[in-house]
């Protein structure tokens, strides 16, 4: 376009850039936004951020990482929205080492991470089997006074679920719902008058199928009662998990909920 003659300015720019990725044409906007560059046009943080996430969207990661540290060249300072795109972005491609970099460069350059930046890489974690580093994280959050979201409590309560450290996960969900407190999380529902976090049928499915693996069985019909109470319809995967559980256990005439029968498997409702 420049070198067509066309005289344009930054904001004509950088509006065209934003119509390029309404339009999903990731590769003519990434060419758009190196080319202002080039030519001394700085866009803004929202421009860029646009693209930056349409292109990690569209699996284009590497690009999104060569246009994250073309705009750090410029001085264009990025944004906890910016980091935290690239952050889960590269922790669901696996690669932890460069998204906790990221973490630690957001923090010494005075940008405060948000609940999906430090659960994007609890998430990673868990997915690494690396369960110290998740919990550490969850507790520097905490400790920090940002609000953890019901996918890094989830998350969480899967992880030890699956790592064996069924009493943990209880933990978790119980601290979520505000019944006891642990270390490092009394300050955080102190100051929130013991407001909880709402569990959905994911929250309830993890922790459902850690008590049936664990053959508390027993714990996990009183679970699913609570589901039930609290509005939440079970999907079909809590219901395998808990006719496998008192199957094992010979019970399976016990697992029916108090006050709702079980709904057909032939035709589950869709999960939430």
């Amino acid at each position: 376009m420049l070198d067509a003659g066309v005289l344009l300015n930054e904001i004509s720019m950088s509006s065209y850039a934003r119509c390029l990725c309404g339009a999903e044409k990731f590769e003519k906007a990434y060419t758009v936004i190196q080319e202002m560059m080039s030519k001394g046009f700085v866009p803004d943080t929202m421009t860029i951020s646009n693209v930056i996430e349409i292109l990690c969207s569209s699996s284009r990661i590497e690009k999104a990482f060569l246009l994250f540290e073309e705009m750090k060249r410029n001085r264009v300072a990025p944004d906890v929205y910016i980091y935290s795109i690239l952050i889960d972005a590269f922790c669901k491609a696996g690669l932890i080492e460069q998204a906790q970099k990221w973490f630690t460069e957001m923090i010494e350059g005075g940008c405060s991470p948000n609940d999906v930046t430090y659960t994007s890489l609890i998430h990673a974690y868990l997915k690494a089997r690396k369960l110290g580093d998740a919990d550490k994280l969850f507790e520097r959050m905490l400790s920090l006074n940002c609000i953890p979201n019901i996918v890094a409590y989830t998350a969480l309560i899967d992880g030890h679920c699956k790592g064996g450290n069924r009493d943990k996960a209880c933990q978790i969900y119980e601290s979520m719902m505000g019944k006891v407190s642990l270390p490092h999380v009394d300050m955080y529902f102190g100051q929130n008058n013991g407001d909880t976090k709402e569990p959905n049928v994911f929250t309830y499915g993890a922790l459902i199928d850690g008590l049936c693996k664990g053959q508390k069985v027993s714990e996990a019909r009183d679970l699913l009662d609570a589901t039930l109470a609290n509005g939440c319809e079970p999907n079909r995967i809590v219901y395998d998990a808990l006719i496998d559980g008192f199957c094992k256990e010979g019970k399976l005439e016990q697992m029916y909920p108090k006050k709702k029968s079980i709904p057909s498997l032939t035709h589950p409702k869709k999960s939430l």
